[in-house]
């Protein structure tokens, strides 16, 4: 085995490696995300008002100007 065939299978691991940690913080940058929003929209569906116990209410709506 040559040294140039060493050092580009070096190389090449090393690019791999990188290439993995990259991919695995976009990933764990993603999850947060996603766990913020679901977390965001939790918040607004428990802030959201009661529904009404009239089942009239919201029922005839005039769109007239």
């Amino acid at each position: 085995m040559n040294l140039a065939g060493v050092s580009m299978s070096a190389s090449g691991l090393t690019t791999s490696s990188t290439q993995n940690s990259v991919g695995v913080a976009m990933l764990g940058k993603s999850l947060a995300a996603d766990q913020q929003m679901a977390a965001s929209t939790v918040g607004m569906i428990a802030q959201a008002p009661a529904p009404s116990l009239d089942p009239n209410v919201g029922q005839h709506f005039d769109a007239s100007v």
